[in-house]
């Protein structure tokens, strides 16, 4: 059996009094639509008796609209329930950044791991330090707005190159560094006030599929991802952060009944809960990833999905999505319902209702939620000092691959003819109200060497790589950005036309296998705004680069 529940006295005293539609509404983290709270929303939080809310980048436009919307939100909730909302949000770093305006925009998880350099004997996770000190200031832009629980660090160990949703949203292929790194931003997280949540358990680095459509399956044993999947995991637990995130992903080698592990008893309970065949059991809170996956929902329908994930161990049901509007809410609510009809027919126990909801309540008692959650409002956080510190770890993590030609740095470039070639920057990356074109690469590289830009498409068709490769062949030096695979075909024409072209890897380091081996190639692990201006400050010789890779290439 797992272990109990750990109980507050005020957690206890409030569950003693709780209805089974109280209870059952703590289960759930979901998502509303729009900045402020509409009257649906209020009515869904208040008659579901919903505990939590995650929010997206269409609920966040600016530091006073957050605050705004997370006050009236725990507001209604305590009102609502007796108990304070965990408001939660997605806030990795790099391109998975849902605070963009009214908090700093801090490099991802790559990224870091790139600007610590070499691990050594005497230092194995170089980066611990920035890290501790990137989630201290994380958790405090966060309190300041009302947000409580960060749904981060990515723990996840990338080891497949071909990974198509954790890749640079981890700290590279080696489970030791990453353990180090996961662990040391969660403390910082939470010695703010702020609930870490490490993800995606048991490890999403070494699968083909995103889950956000379709299902993965590995079928590595339990010993295997002990070796490697596990151990940041296991860090974490040891080292108290408050919660795990289970994923989508299919063990058919530890789950007999061919389940996921949101929805797998012998993984979230018998791994997870209990440690089976491991050294520790983990006492936190077990979130499920967003129950409206296309790796769930396909198969099980969102509300029995919901009603197995309980019964297998979880704590805390995630059916928020990003970009979510009154539909949303409909489909919520059903799955409440769902939940609340399994409560009262016993398909889920009273007894086991109980175990997530006590854990759930004692977590909101242990970070002091009781007290006072309300926000601090935007002006309570050291934006410069962040945003410093932010700069620094950008230009650090900019990693030299190769540089046969010498085209290192560019110089003034006073009687050349420079053009800069990249994609827009992407909407999700850049604050509210930017224009993703002005503050692409190719503008401000242009702009920086008084040169001509070009932009293209993220898959570029034969036309425009045509007229990219034209245009390098007239130009005397040629930088561009390469943000996705699809963009190789042109890279490769433009380096034809040009050989002085330089590439900028904004995206996974794992791209430089499609460059030819004779092109300048520097990695910068992500494209937003700040790994942009790293980027054209190296070009420009504001700085030597000094990352180093935290994955291997072949």
């Amino acid at each position: 059996m797992p272990a109990p529940a750990p109980e507050g006295e005020r957690a206890r005293e409030l569950l003693a009094g709780m209805t089974d539609e109280e209870k059952v509404g703590q289960l759930f983290l979901v998502s509303i639509p729009g900045t402020g709270l509409d009257a649906a929303s209020l009515a869904f939080l208040t008659e579901a008796k919903i505990g939590n809310v995650i929010l997206f980048g269409n609920n966040c436009e600016n530091g006073a609209q957050i605050s705004a919307l997370t006050d009236s939100i725990q507001r209604a909730v305590t009102e609502a329930t007796g108990a304070p909302a965990l408001i939660a949000v997605d806030q990795e770093g790099g391109e998975v950044t849902r605070v963009t305006d009214g908090a700093t925009v801090y490099p991802g998880a790559m990224a870091f791991a790139a600007s610590g350099g070499e691990p050594t004997a005497l230092d194995p996770v170089p980066e611990a330090n920035a890290l501790r000190i990137e989630g201290e200031f994380v958790g405090e832009e966060l309190r300041a707005l009302g947000i409580n629980c960060n749904l981060a660090p990515v723990a996840d160990v990338n080891t497949n190159p071909l990974n198509p949703v954790i890749g640079v949203r981890s700290y590279g292929d080696d489970p030791e560094r990453v353990a180090g790194a996961a662990a040391a931003y969660a403390l910082g997280l939470q010695s703010r006030g702020v609930l870490a949540v490490a993800k995606h358990y048991p490890g999403h680095g070494d699968t083909s599929v995103d889950s956000h459509y379709g299902l993965p399956v590995s079928q590595k044993s339990l010993d295997e991802l002990a070796a490697a999947e596990l151990v940041p995991f296991l860090t974490a637990g040891k080292a108290g952060v408050a919660g795990v995130m289970a994923a989508h992903i299919l063990y058919p080698r530890i789950d007999p009944d061919g389940r996921p592990a949101t929805l797998s008893k012998a993984v979230l309970t018998g791994m997870l809960r209990e440690g089976e065949g491991l050294s520790n059991g983990f006492e936190g809170l077990i979130f499920t990833d967003s129950m409206r996956m296309g790796a769930v929902t396909s198969q099980y329908g969102i509300g029995n999905a919901c009603v197995l994930a309980v019964n297998a161990g979880a704590d805390i049901l995630t059916t928020g999505t990003g970009e979510d509007g009154a539909a949303g809410l409909q489909v919520q609510r059903a799955a409440y319902n769902e939940v609340l009809a399994a409560v009262k027919n016993g398909t889920i126990s009273r007894e086991t209702l109980d175990d997530r909801v006590g854990r759930i309540l004692f977590y909101k008692e242990k970070y002091g939620l009781f007290d006072g959650g309300l926000p601090l409002g935007p002006d309570h956080t050291h934006e410069e000092e962040h945003a410093r510190f932010a700069r620094e770890v950008s230009d650090k993590s900019m990693t030299l691959l190769r540089d046969p030609r010498g085209l290192l740095p560019l110089g003034t470039l006073a009687e050349e003819r420079l053009l800069a070639i990249s994609p827009p920057l992407p909407l999700s990356a850049a604050p509210a109200g930017t224009d993703p074109e002005a503050a692409s690469f190719a503008a401000r590289a242009a702009a920086r060497f008084s040169g001509k830009s070009l932009l293209i498409g993220p898959a570029p068709d034969g036309a425009q790589t045509a007229a990219c490769a034209a245009a390098a062949a007239e130009a005397d030096r040629v930088v561009i950005a390469m943000t996705r695979a699809e963009q190789a075909g042109l890279v490769r024409a433009v380096a034809e036309a040009n050989p002085d072209a330089v590439v900028l890897l904004l995206g996974s380091p794992y791209l430089a296998g499609l460059l030819p081996p004779e092109v300048t190639a520097v990695c910068g692990y992500e494209y937003t705004p700040l790994s942009t201006g790293s980027a054209v400050s190296l070009l420009a010789g504001g700085f030597q680069p000094r990352g180093a890779l935290p994955v291997k290439l072949d």
